[in-house]
């Protein structure tokens, strides 16, 4: 990692050349409130990763990095094309996770680019986000502060989600559960699709944006976009696609222990 870029973080604890040591750094992607996102890779394979590690003001409160570290193990129970995975989570000055690395820019990024989808652009989008979500619950894990930035679209036309729970280590969380979810997705759809949307996503969306009374599930959202599109081709081969059709039942209970 260049000087130039680890002194980016200013009076933040010095940031590793190697983490672990099993990966490089190679160099800084960003910072934020919770810590550094590196580039590295595995100083065997090659193979780079995306490592988040946690800000040092946040590294010394023990009761922080417990959450950090669990927050992490609990991600790597994901594992479904629209999730960005989880690989490993450990501790070396700092805890740090590590995650997959995938090509591509945030949502925020490309509609600041581009602006707005088209109909066709946002019901695929509506397709991965939604599968992605409904395995989340059906682990579990609730995201809690799902957006434009948390939204990976890859270079091979998956999107996927990121950054499950970490939003409560800086006490973003919505404290909604599932429910906050799926509101949270409706208003990434609506800000993709704008005016554009076709009309059944459209009333799916503002159900998605109605009172939790009766706002559907997760997979409740899923299953009404897949009457209307098709499995995305990332889910033939894991057969991850059927992995919230197996769970669904006992899904949302699950998310709501996770919550709680």
């Amino acid at each position: 990692m260049a000087a130039s870029q680890v002194g980016a973080f200013g009076n933040d604890a010095e940031l590793p050349g190697r983490l672990g040591g099993d990966y490089v750094v190679e160099r800084v992607l960003g910072q934020g409130p919770l810590g550094a996102l590196l580039l590295a890779r595995g100083a065997l394979s090659g193979r780079p990763v995306v490592v988040k590690v946690l800000a040092g003001r946040l590294a010394g409160d023990e009761a922080v990095r417990t959450r950090f570290l669990r927050t992490a193990e609990r991600d790597m129970r994901l594992s479904h094309p629209n999730v960005v995975r989880v690989i490993e989570a450990s501790f070396d000055r700092r805890p740090y996770l590590v995650m997959e690395h995938v090509d591509g820019e945030t949502l925020a990024q490309r509609l600041q680019r581009d602006g707005g989808f088209s109909a066709d652009e946002t019901a695929r989008l509506a397709t991965h986000l939604a599968a992605g979500l409904a395995h989340a619950h059906s682990s579990g894990v609730v995201h809690g502060a799902l957006h434009c930035h948390s939204i990976l679209l890859g270079d091979d036309g998956v999107a996927r989600l990121c950054d499950f729970g970490f939003a409560r280590l800086c006490g973003w969380v919505n404290g909604s559960g599932p429910a906050g979810d799926v509101y949270a997705l409706a208003a990434v759809l609506r800000k993709a699709g704008g005016d554009r949307l076709p009309p059944w996503l459209t009333a799916l969306v503002d159900a998605g944006l109605a009172h939790p009374s009766v706002r559907p599930s997760a997979f409740d959202f899923f299953h009404e976009v897949l009457t209307k599109t098709s499995p995305p081709e990332a889910w033939i081969e894991p057969d991850a696609g059927h992995i919230v059709e197996r769970r669904a039942s006992t899904g949302s209970r699950a998310a709501a222990r996770a919550e709680g």
